[in-house]
Order: C-alpha cells, then sequence, then structure tokens
C-alpha cells in the first residue's frame, strides 16, 4: 500500500502491520454447560438400555415406572365409573357449583361501573355463566359417551370444566 507524502509529494511504503489470527475464546461456564449436556446425553442412553434395567423393589417384584403407576390408576378409575344417572348428577352439580363460584367473583370483586375495563370482566365472567348453564343443559340429553368423556375429563383427569 503506498502512500503520498505531502511535504516532498513522493509516494511512501506505508508500514505494513501484520495482523494475527484473534481466537475468541468461550467463558468456562459454556464449556461446563456443554459437558453437563453431553454426561445427561449418556445418562439417558444408558438407562434406556431395557428390561435389565428395570428397577425391582426389595421383594423382587418389578415396579414400573411413575407414568405406567399414572396410568394404570387412572385406567383402574376409567374400569371402575360408576352409573350413567350418577355420573350425570355429579356433572350437574360440579357445575352449578362452578356458576355459584363465579357469582361469589362478581359479588366479591369490587368491579366498579366507573374502572376501565370493568365492563369486560363482567361480559367475561357472565359469559363463563351462560356457557356452563349451556353445558349443564346439554348433558341432560347429551349420550352415555359425551357423558363419559366428561366425566372422565372432570372427575379422574382433574381438568376445568371450560
Amino acid at each position: 500500500m503506498t502512500t503520498i507524502n505531502t511535504v516532498t509529494a513522493k509516494p511512501t511504503e506505508a508500514p505494513i502491520v501484520s495482523t494475527a489470527r484473534l481466537t475468541v475464546m468461550q467463558p468456562e461456564k459454556l464449556g461446563d454447560l456443554l459437558n453437563t449436556i453431553s454426561l445427561i446425553d449418556k445418562i439417558s442412553e444408558r438407562s434406556s438400555g431395557g428390561p435389565a434395567n428395570d428397577f425391582t423393589t426389595a421383594s423382587g417384584a418389578s415396579g414400573g415406572t411413575k407414568q405406567d403407576d399414572t396410568q394404570s390408576v387412572r385406567e383402574k378409575a376409567i374400569a371402575e365409573l360408576p352409573s350413567m344417572h350418577i355420573m350425570q348428577k355429579n356433572l350437574e352439580t360440579r357445575m352449578n357449583g362452578d356458576i355459584k363460584k363465579i357469582y361469589k367473583q362478581l359479588q366479591t370483586s369490587g368491579l366498579k361501573a366507573h374502572k376501565p375495563g370493568s365492563a369486560y370482566r363482567y361480559s367475561v365472567l357472565y359469559g363463563k355463566i351462560r356457557r356452563l348453564r349451556s353445558v349443564t343443559a346439554a348433558t341432560f340429553s347429551a349420550s352415555a359417551d359425551v357423558i363419559r368423556r366428561l366425566y372422565i375429563r372432570i372427575f379422574i383427569d382433574k381438568q376445568e370444566v371450560l
């Protein structure tokens, strides 16, 4: 690279600066994190070995994983469902109880008409009440399969109605 000297107006050579390769080192924490992740992968590979790695109790009986136990409890509960009439009655009382809770929320929430957003909150709560009432009315004319699925969803799986 050449530059022009302003005093003598002769081109002169500019000093060449050698650029060394700059290497960026990652902090130690990232390295530790990567090591931990690789160890987790190794552990999961070892634990998925098959039936030889099953955990057994002191008596020698094979204890399944927690997921298997939960599924078996759920399956037992589904197998022991009450009659359709009792399921329908339980669903009705649960939904009526939810409606009462929402009414209580409306009374104790202290929503004032002059506060911004209070009309929206009122409409949301009253919308939930309307939907719960429509679901309650629909359970009277619903088929046995629909009642059974709704009962399992609410009472066994512990999910919300809406």
